[in-house]
């Protein structure tokens, strides 16, 4: 029995109407899989414990799984080049960094992203602030006595970083720019050995998180200054880079999300409207109070990356300014 060549096309015409309409429910119907959030460090540290508890509360939001991935490497390049290179369908999202986006172009002569061609902004998580500190029996007691022992001891006095490069060493390098000091820098690979050779009193000063408030609340370390314009919900006590004389004194310590360029806008929302109701959680709420981080009440896209513009110059400045050569 053959079938008329009218009928043929018909037939045709319904199985093509059949395969757009299952993509347009698929589209509709995002996630239908689990969705990835890809961070660029190892597993344990701030940026890893805030990405989970995001994760939670966006899988409840959007009735379907959200996991955490760790992708550590390259200070955080591998991961965030897995990510730009991955599917602009919003199931790969990065939990990017002051690091991804701005500490790591300044640095380095090559990577294999482009942080503003290859990643779209969802939002900004929360942001934080360093805390510089001291081990526990280092002479000075305030930040203002540290000052005058380091222009004493000119590049005696040992500061740890989590790496050449790194926003903890721009930190340093900018502290010498502002006061005309002089340190000996001391790379480590990380924070972990940073705080583990502070607390055996094998260098004089590094940055912590505020996470890590426990070791100066306890006396294990002394805390002398906050980098940033307001003193850290964990840490009272300790006064601002503004308070001891240093204003300006701060670079990035903030997480956030960003997608593949090319994203569907559609997907870009959803994304965005579920990790802010994570972050409106009550517990969500309060651990980011704990850890010393706190959200912003304008979150969008558009935030984030007039965000991530402010900082980019500051941070090139820096690099330029203190003739940091790039790796």
């Amino acid at each position: 029995m053959t079938i008329s060549t009218s009928r043929r096309r018909l037939l045709q015409m319904f199985a093509i109407s059949a395969v757009y309409g299952t993509k347009a429910a698929a589209s509709e119907t995002f996630p239908a899989r689990p969705i990835k959030l890809v961070v660029p460090l190892p597993a344990g540290g701030t940026a890893d414990a805030v990405a989970r508890r995001l994760a939670d509360g966006m899988a409840k939001y959007l009735k379907q799984s959200v996991v955490v991935e760790n992708r550590s490497g390259g200070g955080s390049a591998i991961g965030a080049a897995a990510v730009a290179r991955a599917d602009a369908d919003g199931y790969t999202v990065l939990v990017g960094s002051g690091t991804t986006q701005s500490v790591l172009p300044a640095v380095m002569k090559s990577l294999p992203y482009d942080p503003q061609r290859d990643l779209a902004p969802i939002l900004l998580i929360a942001s934080s602030a360093y805390v510089f500190v001291t081990r526990a029996n280092f002479p000075a007691k305030t930040f203002k006595e540290f000052l005058s022992y380091a222009r004493d001891h000119r590049g005696a006095v040992s500061f740890g970083s989590f790496g050449t490069g790194s926003a903890s060493h721009l930190g340093l390098l900018l502290l010498q720019l502002k006061t005309q000091t002089e340190f000996l820098h001391v790379p480590y690979r990380g924070g972990a050995p940073v705080l583990q050779a502070l607390l055996a009193g094998e260098i004089d000063s590094a940055l912590l998180t505020g996470d890590q408030a426990e070791y100066i609340n306890s006396g294990k370390v002394q805390g002398l200054a906050i980098l940033g314009p307001r003193r850290l919900g964990p840490l009272p006590d300790v006064p601002t880079a503004e308070e001891v004389g240093v204003p300006g004194w701060s670079v990035p310590v903030w997480n956030g999300l960003l997608v593949p360029t090319g994203t569907p806008k559609d997907r870009r929302d959803k994304l965005l409207l579920a990790a802010r109701d994570s972050l409106a959680q009550p517990e969500m709420v309060k651990f980011l109070q704990t850890i010393g981080y706190e959200s912003v009440e304008e979150n969008n896209p558009q935030a984030l990356q007039q965000y991530l513009a402010e900082e980019r110059k500051k941070i090139d400045a820096i690099v330029a300014d203190s003739g940091l050569p790039r790796q």
